[in-house]
């Protein structure tokens, strides 16, 4: 819903920068233990929305509890009427904690009516 209300303040064609944690090759279990898994990286770059999701658990960064693939970020720009133009991974398999993140740009399409949801 971030980038549901973010749209509501942009003008047609504004443009969003975004940068975060992106599934690129690392997860962990529901006690943060490391998955090690040779089909990591096929989800990752899969055309499956998917995302992890971690109630304050997640050991490498415990700042992010929602960790989407490729496909589920496009799709939860793409419902908040946004189109991405450019983007770029960067990865630190051998960091502490291991780096896997996104970051681009995506620009409001205009002229796209969002049903925004009223809570």
């Amino acid at each position: 819903m971030a980038f549901e209300e973010i749209s509501k303040l942009l003008k047609a064609d504004g443009m969003l920068v975004f940068e975060g944690e992106c599934l690129r090759f690392y997860c962990e279990d529901e006690t943060g233990t490391k998955v090690e898994n040779e089909h990591i990286r096929e989800l990752a770059n899969s055309n499956i929305p998917l995302t992890l999701f971690y109630a304050n658990t997640f050991k490498a960064d415990d700042t992010n509890w929602f960790i989407p693939n490729f496909a589920c970020l496009k799709g939860w720009l793409a419902a908040a009427g946004f189109e991405i133009e450019r983007h770029s991974f960067y990865e630190v398999p051998e960091s502490n904690p291991p780096l896997q993140r996104v970051g681009g740009v995506a620009r409001r399409v205009a002229g796209l009516k969002v049903e925004h949801r009223v809570q």
